[in-house]
């Protein structure tokens, strides 16, 4: 809190600065997550995904893809904006969903970093043992902590270009805008343990 009143944050400002972030501590053999990162941890050969998971994101997802349905379905060949009625529809959410954020004690709420406490049960750890090889930290803009960038991007490209409304299979907030190449932020890192051969992949 104090860090919200240096930057002169309110206390009940709707839409203050706030990030996630997944953190890989050696000395620890462990990775922190706070929030909607995807992780993936290689042992031995085979990835355990840990998906980017948030309840709200996922509702609202859901609500506009579900009304976006049923306007397609009541005129077929109609043509819907990526921002159009959907977003509309579900921007009052989109607005007070911060009011959840850091609160354990209600069914939507989510972890985040937005200079509030952050509660015990929004801060992931996954322990990394001996067979622990690999690790990939990817954000929420990509489908999964896919083994490579190039599989991330194939992934996704192919994803967006099926359903540039995302209304489908990976149901989003908002669809992809003319000219885009994606709905979301892209950023991913993938760590190889220095005794670990990775090839060229």
């Amino acid at each position: 809190m104090r860090l919200r009143r240096q930057c002169h944050i309110e206390d009940d400002d709707l839409a203050p600065p706030s990030a996630v972030a997944a953190v890989v501590v050696p000395g620890l053999r462990q990775v922190w997550r706070v929030g909607d990162v995807h992780v993936a941890v290689s042992r031995a050969g085979r990835w355990e995904q840990y998906p980017a998971d948030k309840s709200i994101d996922e509702a609202a997802s859901a609500v506009r893809a579900a009304y976006l349905h049923c306007l397609l379905a009541a005129a077929p060949r109609r043509e819907l904006p990526p921002q159009g009625p959907g977003r509309q529809l579900i921007l009052p959410l989109l607005r007070y969903q911060t009011l959840l954020a850091n609160r354990a004690d209600l069914p939507y709420g989510y972890g985040v970093l937005n200079g509030t406490p952050v509660p015990e049960r929004f801060i992931e750890t996954i322990d990394l043992d001996d067979n622990a090889e690999e690790v990939v930290l990817a954000s929420d803009g990509y489908l999964s902590p896919a083994p490579c960038l190039e599989q991330a991007e194939a992934d996704l490209a192919a994803s967006l270009a099926a359903d540039p409304l995302r209304i489908g299979t990976h149901p989003s907030t908002k669809g992809m805008a003319p000219g885009a190449r994606s709905v979301d932020d892209r950023t991913y890192v993938r760590l190889v343990r220095a005794d670990v051969d990775a090839g060229v992949r």
